[in-house]
This record gives structure tokens, sequence and C-alpha cells, in this order.
């Protein structure tokens, strides 16, 4: 089970804190870790089993339901081009 308007991911060799508030200023609003962590590391991220590396640069990011479509593409359009 799983919200289909919740993406995480990670970026390899920046912290996810890093990441946050570049994206801030660029009205870019995302979260880092996973929504339990609550600056802590993401127990659950690590249940999964994926190295530290990977959970202290991940990134949540939200969409609303409307928009979903659009920013989907979005995504998928940055993360071929980053």
């Amino acid at each position: 089970n799983a919200l289909p308007y919740i993406l995480n991911i990670s970026v390899l060799g920046y912290r996810s804190e890093t990441l946050l508030h570049y994206l801030e200023s660029r009205n870019i609003f995302v979260s880092s870790g996973s929504a339990c962590a609550k600056g802590h590391g993401s127990y659950v991220l690590n249940e999964m089993g994926l190295e530290p590396k990977r959970t202290d640069s991940a990134l949540r990011i939200s969409f609303s339901a409307p928009d979903f479509p659009t920013s989907w593409h979005w995504t998928q359009y940055l993360s071929k081009t980053g």
C-alpha cells in the first residue's frame, strides 16, 4: 500500500538539507527524509535496507491529486536532465 502522490528520491553526493535549501531558494518546496523521520534518520528508509548515503540524501516530493499528471511529467523530465 502506498500513496501515489508522494515520491521519495535520493540524490547521491548531496545531503538532503542542502538540497532542500537550494530548492527552497528557487521556490520549490520539498521535504527531507520521510514523513516519519521528524528531524532524525528515517527508520522506514533504514528498514527498507537503503544505505546510509541514500537515506542521508532522501527528499520527499508531494504532489496534489489534480496536478499529479503535470507534476509527474515534470519530475520525469528533471530526472533525465539532471
